[in-house]
């Protein structure tokens, strides 16, 4: 982790809820449902005619691309970027061979990838941009505001393809293979290198709303220990608060200073909780949910309709095909393209302005306000 998130508690208060469902994802797990489920369903190709009765090989191949992303904010991008590169798409299938269970599961990751490109190359970037926002902080709160338009409209327009219903049902249980046959999480390991079972069941835990630590279909779930530290430091930050205040306090100014003190260790608190109870993918939906208030995006019908035309065409060639063109990358970050040069996301790009400007004239103000008010707390 860099020094710079290092510093961001209230960034990483709000990221911590996105990694347990596996955080910066391109869309929730419920629009990955909808844009593949509804298109499978209305075609008739080689792929949907093999995959027909293993809706739920796709689906876990699909929902499997976002599980490195349980380590965003560890700084351990390669795994994430790798699962959305058209590399593992390909390595995928080569390794499934003529199995087609393992081929379906290919499919679904290649129809995650080419669902990512829309969202991490259009209106995610654009909307970080616009707002002066961090990626980690403002990319899980866009894509929530764009969840939720889409399941508005299907609420008020039905598809009879898939219900409201199925499409929330089937995202939460998109991981279920991984408890009937070993398979399929080794292809994705074989894959991309990575040793991912830990990371498969956190992320499985999440969808589903168990507890970390319950038993999940006879197997114990545990969050990287990572995230646990998180929420201990932003605890450890709030008591350190308040003691330096008890420490400085010489007039009515440290009512001010024990107040921020004490709503730091609430977050820390609320942080502990939500690991422990097993709920953190639940609260940040609400929380995430709650921010249309303040904040709105642009209407994404536009950006559905492109997402469900590439599904097609995948649907149709095999291919990660966007727009007619290749996709190299679909995590919108950093990374080598097929030349092997190295191609600036346009996830960092967008993020300038906060990182560059809006962060650090917030840490001197905010450090500055703390300083003041402690000088003047310890005069008589």
């Amino acid at each position: 982790m860099t020094n710079n998130n290092r510093g961001r508690f209230f960034v990483i208060f709000l990221a911590l809820f996105l990694v347990n469902a596996g955080t910066a994802l391109g869309w929730f797990p419920e629009d990955h449902t909808y844009f593949t489920l509804s298109e499978m369903r209305k075609m008739d190709t080689a792929i949907t005619r093999l995959c027909a009765g293993r809706e739920a090989q796709v689906m876990f191949g699909n929902s499997g691309a976002d599980v490195p992303v349980i380590h965003y904010l560890e700084n351990k991008l390669e795994g994430y970027k790798g699962t959305h590169s058209r590399a593992i798409y390909s390595r995928c299938l080569e390794l499934a061979g003529s199995d087609p269970d393992l081929k379906c599961m290919c499919y679904g990751l290649g129809l995650h990838i080419i669902q990512d490109r829309s969202a991490h190359y259009g209106f995610v970037p654009e909307h970080i941009k616009r707002f002066w926002g961090s990626n980690v902080m403002m990319h899980p709160i866009i894509e929530r505001l764009a969840t939720d338009q889409l399941l508005d409209r299907l609420g008020r327009n039905n598809d009879p393809t898939i219900s409201v219903h199925e499409i929330k049902d089937k995202s939460k249980h998109a991981l279920d293979l991984l408890w009937t046959d070993d398979k399929y999480y080794l292809l994705f390991e074989a894959a991309s290198g990575l040793d991912m079972s830990t990371d498969f069941a956190a992320v499985d835990a999440a969808l589903k709303g168990e507890r970390w630590a319950d038993e999940v279909y006879g197997k114990e779930v545990n969050l990287p220990m990572f995230y646990w530290l998180v929420g201990f430091g932003v605890l450890f930050i709030g008591v350190l608060f308040v003691v330096v205040t008890a420490f400085l306090a010489r007039n009515k100014l440290a009512v001010i200073s024990y107040g921020i003190g004490t709503v730091i260790v609430v977050i820390g608190i609320i942080l502990l909780s939500s690991l422990f109870m097993g709920k953190s993918w639940v609260w940040f939906n609400y929380a995430a949910s709650a921010t249309s208030v303040v904040i709105n995006i642009d209407d994404t019908t536009q950006t559905v309709e492109q997402t469900l035309a590439n599904t097609r065409r995948f649907l149709e060639t095999e291919q990660l095909l966007y727009d007619g063109v290749l996709v190299d990358d679909a995590s919108g970050l950093d990374h080598l393209n097929i030349d092997g040069d190295m191609i600036t996301g346009p996830l960092v790009e967008a993020e300038y302005g906060y990182k560059y400007f809006v962060f650090p004239v917030a840490v001197i103000l905010i450090l500055s306000a703390i300083a003041l008010l402690w000088w003047r707390m310890s005069r008589g």
